[in-house]
């Protein structure tokens, strides 16, 4: 595999939101960047995980049109998104207002604001093995991608992961809070061809109602239940989040937390996805794909 040094200002490590920001914001003001991104694409959970709006750009209010709550890059991206194919104005959530989206609008909007940045480069499939530290100083963040072995010299390091992934290879103390302070982790996928005319807010009651019931009798794997539906703008598509409840306290010692997710959330998925076309809504409905 090949082998290169590169210099830099600055490296980034981590695409998503607050990755794409720093990013950006370091390479405007003049300083040479690297963005570097474990998967195909930028977007974090908005892309990878799919979540479909963005929470916490507008002031939260009872009543009165979306105010945006930051200046700058947040707002002009949004703006963009907007406009984007699968997008649209802010909707109101209770007393706040969510920004809907096409998680591959995101990527795709991502990939311009980055391409267009002077001095900004960015390297996707790209892992943090180790870093290079001299003095409580980190000297150089080394990547593997792809195609080579990279070593990135910096002045600074920004650690956008959301897994503090730089300061445990650097050395630094890293606090892990124990899984009954977590949140869940969550499987997000899509059904298409839903009939989302049938799936107002009584008839998804009495979905979720059915789902508890099938659990209960044994017809469906336990957790199947903690679902939450969410029709989008695009006809006939619902995102479907479920919850992945009791994975951690069955888990054997040989195996990783996150393969177990994975390969059960998709089990549960499957057996809630096949389930639901017995009911009206879904009887014409498929599986498209999933989230990690």
């Amino acid at each position: 595999m090949d082998r290169a040094c590169m210099t830099y200002d600055v490296v980034v490590v981590g695409g998503g939101a607050a990755g794409i920001a720093a990013a950006v914001g370091a390479a405007e003001d003049g300083a040479r960047t690297a963005l570097v991104e474990r998967y195909g694409f930028l977007g974090g959970m908005a892309t990878a995980g799919m979540i479909g709006t963005v929470c916490g750009l507008y002031r939260t209010a009872s009543a009165g049109p979306p105010e945006p709550l930051n200046e700058g890059f947040a707002e002009t991206f949004a703006r963009r998104l907007m406009r984007a194919s699968g997008g649209d104005s802010p909707v109101r959530r209770g007393r706040t207002y969510v920004l809907p989206y096409a998680p591959f609008a995101f990527a795709f909007l991502a990939d311009q604001v980055t391409v267009s940045a002077s001095g900004l480069h960015v390297y996707l499939h790209a892992y943090v093995t180790s870093v290079a530290s001299s003095a409580h100083r980190i000297d150089a963040v080394r990547v593997a991608t792809a195609e080579r072995v990279l070593e990135l010299s910096t002045r600074a390091v920004v650690d956008t992961s959301g897994e503090a992934v730089v300061a445990w290879h650097a050395g630094a103390a890293t606090e892990t809070p124990p899984p009954a302070e977590r949140q869940l982790p969550s499987l997000v996928f899509v059904l298409q061809h839903v009939d989302t005319d049938l799936l107002q807010a009584g008839p998804r009651l009495a979905v979720l109602r059915a789902l508890i019931a099938a659990e209960q009798e044994g017809l469906l794997p336990k957790g199947s239940s903690n679902l939450a539906l969410s029709p989008t703008l695009r006809p006939g598509e619902v995102v479907c989040k479920l919850a992945l409840s009791g994975i951690a306290e069955e888990l054997p010692p040989t195996r990783d937390f996150l393969t177990a997710a994975e390969q059960e959330g998709r089990r549960r998925a499957a057996a809630v996805a096949e389930f639901l076309r017995t009911l009206p809504p879904f009887t014409r409905c498929f599986f498209s794909h999933t989230a990690p």
